[in-house]
């Protein structure tokens, strides 16, 4: 009996000793079966740095709640240029992943392109109780990397209310930089102008529309027709407010009026009215005050007008409609002196933008 009580002893020690040491190891035995610490790389878009001397990357990591984030180091090469840095960047053990930006510096001393790079991140994080290394995460992709800033003019311009130009600009940028200036430097024949602001811009690395409103400095208002446009939009550091990036744009822009209308047919019906077939198109942001058309026959003798306030939104896109003219007398067959006419209003302060017409001669049957 007393050998038996000693072996049960022992059995039960044996085992007690095994459940306390078990909880030192839990994190070993649980990256056997799935791992303490998970990286990606995700095919992704990711942005140049500062001086073109850097490339900024996204890489997400993930690793079990409690463990002690030791080191994330991220490569990146593109050809010769390659750069490496390593740190915690804010990565968090909590079971959850999160996405980091990584800004790599080149160390080669060569500047990163816009285009595709090579991305090799190394995740390690350390047992809480031991403060040992678990098995590190390793992830490869490519990125492609964008400029920091862009700057593109849209289709066309349009004149504005009081003599004044309308240029559609697209712009992008990426956080954390703030535009410190853009530049516009309009030319048509002997009128030109200029735009300074650093107002209204939103760096979050999405393209953003604008419309920017100018005045010729020459005096004489801009018109209908070709411009030439100088542009540059400028990025700086928010903390330092070094400079970081610039996109210039040289472009020949069509300057579209305000609104226009295109006689398209005249058809006189069986009641001797004419139905008149016109294309209109006005720019945004105005409103329609009306649209309509006029017919005269025998030098005015018979005359008709007829017009409409609703039917015709400004998006700038053209839009075919038709309205029916009664005549003071009965329209005959011959020709005809047809018209069509838009009007415009500014849909803050309803003020007169400006308007479009056309005539043409059309044979009444």
């Amino acid at each position: 009996m007393p050998r038996l009580r000693t072996l049960i002893s022992t059995l039960a020690a044996v085992l007690l000793g095994a459940t306390l040491v078990a909880p030192l190891g839990a994190a070993g035995a649980a990256s056997a079966a799935t791992p303490a610490a998970s990286l990606q790389v995700p095919s992704s878009t990711g942005t140049i740095g500062r001086f073109d001397s850097s490339a900024i990357v996204t890489v997400k990591q993930k690793c079990d709640t409690g463990l002690v984030v030791q080191e994330l180091q991220v490569d990146v090469t593109q050809g010769a240029v390659t750069g490496s840095r390593s740190g915690t960047f804010g990565a968090v053990c909590d079971g959850a992943w999160h996405a980091l930006k990584v800004e790599v510096g080149s160390s080669t001393g060569d500047e990163y392109v816009p285009g595709a790079v090579a991305v090799t991140a190394r995740f390690t994080v350390l047992d809480p109780v031991t403060m040992d290394p678990l098995p590190q995460a390793v992830a490869q992709g490519t990125v492609t990397l964008l400029p920091q800033v862009e700057l593109k003019l849209g289709e066309e311009g349009s004149v504005g209310q009081f003599e004044t130009v309308r240029i559609p600009i697209l712009y992008r940028c990426d956080s954390p930089w703030i535009v410190s200036e853009l530049a516009l430097h309009v030319r048509q024949g002997d009128l030109h102008g200029d735009f300074f602001t650093d107002q209204g811009f939103r760096c979050d690395g999405a393209w953003h529309h604008r419309t920017i409103v100018m005045s010729s400095t020459t005096g004489a208002p801009f018109e209908p027709g070709y411009a030439d446009i100088e542009a540059s939009l400028n990025i700086q550091d928010p903390q330092e407010f070094d400079p970081v990036g610039q996109s210039q744009v040289f472009s020949r822009l069509w300057i579209a009026p305000a609104a226009r209308a295109v006689v398209n047919s005249a058809v006189r019906n069986p009641d001797s009215s004419v139905t008149v077939t016109m294309s209109l198109r006005c720019q945004r942001p105005w409103i329609v005050g009306d649209w309509g058309a006029s017919v005269a026959q025998n030098e005015g003798r018979i005359y008709g007008f007829a017009a409409r306030t609703t039917g015709v939104v400004c998006d700038q896109t053209w839009k075919k409609v038709s309205i029916r003219v009664i005549g003071s007398s009965p329209f005959v067959k011959g020709p005809a002196e047809v018209s069509a006419s838009i009007s415009l209003y500014d849909p803050v302060h309803f003020d007169p933008v400006g308007a479009g017409g056309d005539t043409a001669v059309i044979q009444l049957r």
